[in-house]
């Protein structure tokens, strides 16, 4: 998550996963650590938005698993933590960082060889991975929504925003794309995917994540929602993208992002966060820190806003019933990003010109750590493969 990538090791027999439907319960909000993601729909519930029979997602709305084995990777400081969370851990501790350093120094070498002989250049095994997954893709099949229907549907959201019923409407879609198949198993490799991802899109949230049969590939540069042991919550909403080119210069990016129709966008997201953070924290203890800067990143320049707050500090105070970063994540769900303005009104009329749930695309996807901390991120950009070997790309 943004400086940091965090592997979770699912331990047979000592992980605990949980996997919910909104039907049956929604979060669990005793626990406080372990990774977590959530479905579009399980945040429905909390702003009274009742699902057609269409929209229902067929798998769980929240996955959560308690890690107690982790690696975390600090790429701004080049430092490797290993985590345990079980007594008497230390033989692991002690060979897998063994094992790192192995892996740390054969890199190095590795690395000064590809030096030596051409800049950039890749190894035999890198080829081949890439090599297999550019056929594979190649010859799948691929199921774009029809130009015509797409177009209804923005003009039916044109009508809603010309009435008054809403001030902003994000309709998504998405493509399926239908991979080869061996014995029944999709011929690719998802990791394969994930790391041509990264590298065509580089994003602060990278994700990858194996929830039994179903596989979760991301790249979004969007965070939802971050608090600290502090009390210190942050959003950061990104409404407004442009391209990067050759002629794309950061004034002319300023420019365009600049525009009437690009601040208002932003402007009434950061309004609807607000509503929602104060109304856990308090009007008195929620802030815009940032208003419509323009941010560049690897590939886009995107308008972001920042709106925080301040809990109560977890670390010193014992209240009971005061606040948690939980109780924000709860009220301020599905992300308004993905949603519109007003928000119950927006998805209303959402939910029924798609006619079909988003499932994890324009959900959250993140951590719990056990001093109280979460961050997540809204999942954009996003291909999702289930156990039939379809892959859906959502953006």
């Amino acid at each position: 998550m943004g400086r940091f990538s965090i592997l979770g090791l699912i331990l047979p027999g000592k992980t605990m996963k949980v996997a919910y439907r909104v039907s049956d319960r929604t979060l669990s909000y005793g626990v406080e650590q372990g990774q977590m993601s959530t479905v579009h729909e399980a945040g429905l519930e909390t702003i009274d938005v009742d699902l057609r029979p269409s929209c229902a997602s067929s798998g769980p709305d929240i996955n959560f698993a308690f890690i107690h084995r982790s690696i975390v990777i600090d790429h701004a400081e080049h430092q490797v933590y290993i985590q345990s969370l079980l007594p008497r851990d230390w033989e692991w501790i002690l060979n897998l960082g063994r094992t790192i350093d192995g892996l740390a120094s054969r890199a190095a070498i590795a690395e000064g060889r590809k030096t030596g002989l051409q800049n950039g250049s890749k190894t035999a095994a890198e080829l081949k991975g890439r090599t297999a997954l550019n056929k594979t893709l190649a010859n799948a099949q691929v199921n774009r929504p029809p130009e015509t229907s797409y177009r209804d549907k923005v003009l039916r959201c044109q009508e809603y925003l010309a009435s008054g019923d809403s001030y902003e409407l994000c309709l998504t879609d998405e493509t399926e794309i239908t991979v080869p198949t061996t014995n029944g198993r999709a011929k690719l490799d998802p990791w394969q995917l994930y790391k041509k991802l990264r590298q065509n899109n580089p994003a602060p949230f990278g994700t990858f994540l194996r929830l039994s049969d179903v596989i979760v590939v991301g790249s979004s540069p969007e965070r939802f929602l971050q608090w600290i042991r502090g009390g210190r919550c942050q959003f950061r909403p990104i409404k407004g993208t442009v391209k990067k080119g050759p002629e794309m210069t950061r004034e002319l990016a300023h420019s365009i992002l600049g525009t009437l129709k690009e601040r208002a966008e932003n402007l009434m997201i950061v309004g609807l966060i607000r509503h929602d953070l104060s109304g856990v924290v308090g009007a008195e203890n929620t802030w815009v820190s940032k208003l419509m800067v323009v941010e560049e990143y690897e590939t886009v320049y995107q308008l972001v806003s920042v709106i925080e707050g301040q809990l109560p500090d977890s670390s010193t105070t014992e209240q009971q019933g005061a606040p948690r970063g939980i109780d924000v994540l709860k009220a301020s769900l599905p992300p308004g990003s993905m949603t519109g303005a007003p928000k119950k009104r927006s998805y209303e009329i959402l939910r029924d010109i798609e006619q079909r749930p988003r499932g994890v695309y324009s959900g959250v996807l993140g951590y719990l750590d056990v001093r109280g901390s979460g961050d997540f991120s809204v999942v954009i950009r996003t291909a999702v493969r289930g156990s039939g070997g379809k892959l859906d790309i959502k953006r």
